[in-house]
């Protein structure tokens, strides 16, 4: 009893209402979405390819700026310890001595001019 079930042939025509026509359409319409969803996709990954690229480019720029002022800072603080070790060096332990001897000798002099001022006073009977 249902091995004698009739069985309906397939529809063939690409008329607009048969529903061959229906499934044809969706495909070539999915096939086209397909392709356009596709085609936007590798747009957006060679976008952001780029956008990736542009970004590494400025963080690499930014990086070497970064380098050259260190580099700079570094040498201005070489030259300003070579210049201090340079000044330091001219006023080695002999030039020290022999502005401590200046000092001492000037002392040494307003020393006696005082007391040649205070004898000078003591004669006229100042004090």
């Amino acid at each position: 009893f249902f091995f004698l079930m009739i069985r309906r042939p397939p529809r063939s025509t690409q008329s607009r209402s048969s529903a061959a026509s229906d499934v044809y359409k969706r495909q070539v319409h999915g096939d086209q979405q397909k392709h356009d969803y596709s085609q936007k996709l590798n747009d957006e990954k060679r976008y952001l390819a780029e956008q990736a690229e542009l970004w590494r480019a400025d963080n690499e720029k930014f990086y070497q700026k970064e380098q050259t002022k260190k580099a700079l800072v570094k040498d201005q603080y070489k030259d300003n310890q070579d210049t201090l070790k340079q000044q330091m060096g001219n006023r080695s332990k002999e030039s020290l001595k022999q502005e401590q001897t200046t000092i001492n000798d000037r002392e040494a002099i307003y020393n006696k001019d005082i007391l040649e001022k205070i004898s000078k006073l003591k004669e006229n009977k100042v004090f």
